[in-house]
């Protein structure tokens, strides 16, 4: 049978080859052979540089082959009997990344540095927090990130039902909040990404796993109809009298879901607010900040944040998206006058102990869900 090379481009010119089941890296003149193992997945993500496929060559060794052609593409899914190496990162090559593990370090990282943002931890000011900063979210975001590619590989192995699979997830992210706790001195920096964006990387790896495609409105849907018997349930069972969690709280008092209503829904805010601005954004080439900050606003603007009602009341939550509505109608992080508009609406957050975290977290999803969706194919 013939070979696959994969030509990267980009400053180390590697190249990849398949070949009669083995996986075959040449770099600068030297050929190594990465042993395979018993999977049968190798996933060649490229960040900046793009890979392209030089030719495809079907044979006995080879099945499934994506048909991308001579097209640039930065995701290429190679399916080779017998196995071929693992999906993670292969080792040189500074352009081969894993990018579900970059898109959640770009998601994670991308809201807490956009700066910058009314009442949120930024790259100047901690925001409405008195007990964490950047520092702390990139301490938190070292210590999870392990813990989501995990959750995200679960998501890719998954062979039972969605429902079984968010059951499966669920220690997982128990895990997850414990090394958090543990890098950030017990300061809740990620508490409630860890359960969305758990959901989320893994869903999006089962989907694709499934289909060869990233559909992120699809990959909603899924966790809508997956989580929700289990999380009607875990509402039943909460006691009127004596709710634990702010959530409950909110739940027992005003009938807000808070993000397990988010994610029952399939994230709508994420489907009908977040992702379509930043595929618009990235279309019109925005700098990640501004469109970051944009986002942020046009959620901020319309969603119900039990984050803000948990720390005051509706009446507060109402006034914040009207400001934000204010900031947006002064060209918000796109004119100088807008983000001027927000420095001010910071330091109003500031006095008035105001934090849109949930907003922040569905921000932080889109993001996620946008970086996935230029990796690979995407249907929308």
């Amino acid at each position: 049978p013939g070979q696959l090379p994969v030509q990267l481009g980009g400053p180390a010119h590697d190249a990849q080859e398949v070949q009669g089941g083995r996986v075959l890296r040449h770099q600068l003149g030297g050929v190594e052979e990465l042993v395979p193992d018993d999977r049968d997945l190798l996933l060649i993500a490229g960040g900046e540089a793009a890979l392209v496929v030089q030719g495809l060559l079907e044979g006995d060794e080879l099945r499934d082959v994506p048909d991308v052609g001579d097209h640039q593409a930065n995701l290429v899914c190679l399916v080779v009997n017998g196995g071929a190496g693992d999906h993670r990162p292969l080792a040189g090559g500074e352009g081969l990344v894993d990018g579900d593990r970059l898109a959640l370090r770009q998601g994670l990282q991308g809201e807490v540095d956009a700066t910058p943002k009314p009442g949120l931890v930024d790259r100047d000011n901690p925001g409405a927090h008195r007990d964490m900063d950047w520092h702390t979210f990139a301490r938190s975001t070292d210590a999870i990130v392990p813990h989501l590619r995990q959750m995200g590989e679960k998501g890719w192995d998954w062979e039972g039902t969605g429902e079984a699979l968010f059951a499966a997830l669920r220690p997982m992210g128990a895990a997850a909040e414990k090394a958090m706790f543990r890098a950030t001195g017990n300061v809740n920096t990620h508490k409630g990404i860890i359960f969305s964006l758990g959901l989320v990387t893994s869903f999006t790896l089962w989907h694709l796993a499934r289909t060869g495609k990233v559909e992120s409105e699809a990959v909603l849907r899924e966790i809508g109809e997956a989580v929700t018997p289990l999380l009607e349930r875990d509402f039943a069972r909460i006691d009127r009298y004596h709710p634990h969690t702010h959530g409950e709280v909110l739940y027992v008092e005003q009938g807000c879901r808070g993000i397990r209503g988010e994610a029952m829904d399939g994230f709508p805010a994420v489907a009908r607010i977040a992702l379509p601005a930043l595929r618009r954004f990235r279309q019109e080439g925005r700098p990640d900040n501004e469109a970051y900050i944009q986002t942020l606003l046009l959620l901020l603007s319309q969603v119900e944040d039990t984050n803000i009602l948990s720390r005051s009341d509706a009446a507060t939550l109402r006034q914040a998206q009207e400001d934000a509505r204010a900031v947006l109608d002064r060209g918000g992080a796109f004119t100088s006058e807008g983000i001027q508009a927000v420095w001010d609406l910071n330091a109003s957050f500031v006095e008035k102990n105001i934090s849109p975290g949930g907003c922040a977290d569905l921000l932080i999803l889109a993001i996620f869900l946008e970086k996935m969706e230029g990796l690979g194919p995407a249907d929308r």
